[in-house]
């Protein structure tokens, strides 16, 4: 999870118009100093996608949210212990 300063850094680096939503705002990076791909959540839906510095940023076609995505999470964590 990024935090918010580096979420700042993300969208700075990202904003390409026509490529980049406003209401997009990334939440993973796989590198938060350096960060090349991660997830996003779109503010205006709740919908997540993926996106990385290559100009390819999707939102998921399943509908997927941030809500689900943090159960997926928390199962997996409770699935270790």
């Amino acid at each position: 999870m990024l935090g918010v300063r580096h979420a700042l850094d993300a969208c700075d680096l990202l904003n390409h118009p026509g490529v980049w939503e406003t209401a997009w705002i990334p939440f993973t990076a796989d590198e938060p100093d350096d960060p090349f791909c991660g997830t996003f959540i779109d503010a205006a839906t709740g919908s997540i996608g993926s996106w990385n510095r290559q100009d390819v940023s999707h939102l998921y076609d399943d509908g997927s949210t941030l809500a689900g995505y943090l159960t997926e999470v928390a199962d997996e964590l409770r699935a270790l212990h």
